[in-house]
């Protein structure tokens, strides 16, 4: 994750056109825009596409599911978190990963065509992947602009010893999105209807830790967002090639 003060538009329209990134947002705070980069080498990513620039970066070392549930729906909330286990992949799991991460609505009987691969073998592949979280549900989503909600991009700074609470009570309020896990803290997103909900939310956590730092930003604009970069597929491509 990077954050940064500014950037000029033709490093913008450059990270738009052709950086590795998952996702792009401008936004109004102690940050304007927030980058989610997909690299090996991150030295390399800085100086090809913001030079320029001060910036600050965050690894990011676990990614934790939407739960976001807005109009308290009847669902398992929050849902549990699944463990990261290895995983060794072949050729034939790159390239059902390919053409998955392509298409993720395909049918079994496209999949199929497009990898040699029999329906149950795709079945097994897949539930194999999920159990691994390395395939990870998105239960619903909805464009939180067109219904007057407000999306904040929040920054905690907490000592390890605190992180699993403050978590545990992230996941279990109803305007927070997807959770990122960095080594000093969490980002996360929040899409309460007013200012009120982050003001009271916010207030939670310094009463659960009162040395945590909370830095939280408007999101104004989605620059870009892809859910599997290009610079992935094509990792997934050369693995089963």
């Amino acid at each position: 994750m990077i954050l940064l003060d500014n950037l000029e538009d033709s490093e913008l329209e450059k990270i738009k056109r052709e950086a590795p990134i998952f996702a792009l947002f401008q936004a109004v705070g102690k940050y304007n825009y927030i980058i989610y980069a997909i690299t090996e080498d991150i030295n390399s990513f800085c100086q090809e596409f913001l030079s320029s620039e001060h910036f600050q970066i965050y690894p990011i070392i676990s990614s934790i599911p939407d739960n976001y549930n807005p109009f308290d729906l009847q669902v398992k909330h929050p849902e549990p978190i699944k463990e990261d286990k290895k995983l060794i992949l072949d050729k034939k799991d790159y390239k059902l990963l390919y053409h998955l991460s392509k298409s993720p609505l395909s049918p079994t009987i496209k999949l199929s065509e497009e990898t040699g691969l029999d329906p149950k073998t795709i079945k097994l592949r897949i539930e194999k992947m999920i159990d691994a979280n390395l395939i990870q549900k998105i239960r619903f989503a909805a464009n939180i602009f067109k219904i007057g909600v407000t999306a904040y991009f929040v920054k905690l700074d907490i000592i390890p010893k605190n992180k699993q609470k403050i978590l545990t009570t992230i996941r279990a309020n109803n305007y927070s999105g997807f959770v990122y896990e960095t080594h000093t803290g969490f980002f996360l997103w929040y899409m309460p209807p007013s200012h009120a909900e982050l003001f009271e939310f916010t207030k939670t956590l310094e009463h659960l830790d009162k040395t945590i730092k909370i830095d939280a930003m408007q999101s104004v604009d989605i620059l870009k967002i892809e859910t599997v970069p290009k610079a992935v597929l094509e990792i997934f491509k050369q693995k089963y090639q």
